[in-house]
């Protein structure tokens, strides 16, 4: 009986020093400390709501503006599609911003951590309810963290430091990808050419189409009008080609582009079209200006990607 006891007191006084030990290691001071300093920046943001971003860095500026679901850049009075993942990387960042302690809440050191209304990067953002988040970012400290405070609040923290999506040039916002439907190149059905190389001089006039060739389990690119057996590698690569095809600037000027060089058209697996209009550009004889059918933007395009498009149909027929 006796060693009974010992037993069941040996196991409560285990027990006893297990929880003791539990409860230290969750409530020590420096789990506590970390908690209460690492929380959220804004708890109530909600980045799918937003609407409107205005990015103010000195005397430049940047407005990002969503309709109809697409992300935006206003340039110049036009509004250019903007790089949907870049700015919900933003928002994404913004929304997730954890801030330490307390750096100070006296305005008159918010210069020396340039979050002060005059030498800070700003950013506004607005959404559906009108509801506006404004934000004041400032120097990188000495551990990579960036100040920050909420314009409508006097606090000052540390935060990760984002300040490289902080872009106010519109050419780091724009979305340069042609055919941005496009997912992959294995959802183009055809691909027709019709223009002449830049480099050859060739004229180029032909249709490759994708079709379930006889005695083959896959579908296979072939020739329209064609019985010549196609090199699958190479219209493979064209068709990943045109996929992946992005620009090297978009032209905001308004111009009148007449007589196409080029007219590629594609048609995707579910029937969609998509035509891309190029012309050469005459004030530089290096580049192609072009646009899709249906849309006001204009891509800058290099003469090198275009030659790379418009080859003669000879080049995918295995002799």
């Amino acid at each position: 009986m006796d060693f009974k006891k010992k037993i069941i007191t040996l196991s409560s006084i285990s027990g006893v020093l297990i929880l003791t030990l539990i409860l230290g290691i969750t409530f020590s001071g420096e789990k506590v400390q970390k908690r209460k300093y690492d929380k959220k920046l804004l708890s109530y943001f909600n980045n799918k709501k937003a609407t409107e971003i205005v990015i103010t860095k000195n005397d430049e500026y940047i407005k990002l503006l969503k309709k109809d679901n697409k992300w935006n850049v206003e340039t110049a009075g036009k509004n250019i599609v903007a790089n949907k993942e870049q700015v919900e990387k933003l928002l994404n960042e913004i929304k997730n911003l954890k801030v330490g302690k307390k750096i100070t809440k006296n305005e008159s050191k918010f210069k020396n951590f340039g979050v002060s209304e005059d030498d800070t990067k700003k950013v506004v953002i607005t959404d559906t309810n009108g509801a506006i988040t404004a934000l004041n970012f400032g120097d990188i400290n000495e551990n990579g963290k960036q100040y920050i405070r909420k314009q409508d609040d006097k606090i000052v923290y540390a935060a990760k430091n984002i300040d490289e999506l902080l872009q106010t040039n519109s050419k780091n916002w724009y979305n340069l990808k042609i055919f941005s439907n496009i997912k992959k190149s294995s959802d183009i059905q055809s691909i027709t050419i019709k223009g002449q190389n830049p480099e050859t001089d060739k004229i180029a006039d032909y249709t490759l189409i994708k079709t379930k060739l006889k005695n083959e389990k896959e579908l296979q690119w072939k020739l329209l009008d064609s019985d010549e057996v196609v090199k699958q590698t190479e219209v493979n690569l064209l068709a990943n080609t045109l996929t992946n095809l992005q620009a090297v600037d978009i032209e905001v000027k308004p111009l009148s582009l007449q007589n196409p060089n080029l007219v590629l058209t594609i048609t995707k697996l579910d029937g969609l079209k998509h035509t891309l209009n190029a012309y050469i550009n005459p004030e530089n004889q290096n580049q192609y200006l072009a646009n899709i059918l249906g849309s006001e933007t204009i891509y800058i395009l290099s003469k090198y990607s275009i030659s790379n498009i418009i080859k003669n149909k000879s080049s995918y027929i295995n002799k």
